[in-house]
């Protein structure tokens, strides 16, 4: 990269905001695709499908079928490096060490109701976008709370459907709807963002041809999945695991294992197998020691031994 590249990029993103090595639970690196930015004001969006790419997208919908949302759970600034991990328990069900812990907390009959509820996930979706009023951006990610949008959204067709209406299909390519809602400043101490509002829905200005979906990003391939002892590091502050550099032995499976006793593992073979290696030299059946007169003859030999632990 160029000075007048680097100091290019560096412009575009003077008013980003955080550790450029915090950790996501997203990732689109590679991806040539914008963020949306909703601003205030009148919003026009065409909400567009994509087709799952993993076996393992959170709505439970297969690889290959079609939808339009991704919903998933966020831990946000996770310890010193203020990470953003997938909480694996409310997105997946599965063991999360942040979730445990506010769980622990709660049982203390003077817990921290403040503390307690920042350890909480928040609920997010994301959707790819093109904003009507700006089609040269092309199709865009649009990251935002579930309950600031999508929960809006679901309430206006909910609202349309029970006045008589029919489910409003918005997100198909040939017969979608354009979602238009107002965005509208929120300020909070110390920052501002915006809310969603008035949700309506319009016919699209011009439809997509069904094939574009195959160029659309499928969504639940941008999910990064953490593991729990890396959750658990960064959010107690513990060190890693050192990897061990030592070179394991491979062992061999039974049937190839060499017929070597090891110090202190003498063989222990079953009673079928002191049978057909034994033979009484009196003729009689092993396992009846000193019930026969012969049997003084053998005391202190390998048979009477072999004889009396049958």
């Amino acid at each position: 990269m160029t000075y007048e590249e680097r100091i290019k990029n560096n412009m575009e993103n003077k008013d980003s905001y955080g550790n450029s090595n915090a950790k996501r639970s997203l990732n689109t690196n590679g991806l040539d695709i914008d963020f949306y930015k909703a601003e205030k004001g009148k919003l026009q969006l065409d909400i567009l499908p994509y087709k799952a790419g993993t076996d393992h997208h959170p709505g439970k919908i297969k690889k290959g079928e079609e939808t339009y949302v991704l919903e998933y759970y966020e831990h946000r600034n996770v310890g010193s490096g203020n990470h953003n991990f997938l909480c694996m328990q409310m997105t997946y069900g599965k063991p999360c060490p942040i979730c445990e812990e506010r769980e622990a907390l709660k049982k203390q009959s003077d817990y921290d109701k403040d503390t307690v509820k920042e350890l909480y996930p928040k609920r997010r979706v994301l959707y790819n976008i093109i904003d009507t009023k700006n089609r040269d951006a092309g199709v865009t990610f649009f990251a935002v709370a579930h309950y600031s949008f999508e929960r809006e959204l679901l309430l206006a067709i909910q609202e349309e459907f029970d006045e008589g209406g029919e489910i409003i299909c918005f997100p198909d390519l040939e017969d979608g709807k354009t979602v238009v809602c107002k965005g509208r400043e929120k300020a909070m101490p110390g920052y501002s963002f915006i809310e969603f509002a008035a949700f309506s829905f319009k016919d699209r200005e011009q439809g997509y041809p069904k094939k574009m979906i195959d160029k659309i990003t499928p969504l639940d391939t941008l999910l990064v999945i953490p593991t729990y002892e890396e959750v658990d590091n960064e959010f107690f502050g513990k060190e890693p695991e050192p990897v061990s550099t030592k070179k394991e032995e491979v062992k061999k499976p039974e049937a190839e294992k060499e017929n070597i006793n090891e110090p202190g593992e003498p063989p222990f073979p079953s009673n079928d197998e002191k049978k057909k290696e034994a033979i009484c030299p009196n003729g009689h059946p092993l396992g009846k020691y000193d019930e026969f007169p012969d049997c003084v003859a053998c005391e202190g030999s390998q048979i009477y031994k072999t004889c009396s632990e049958i």
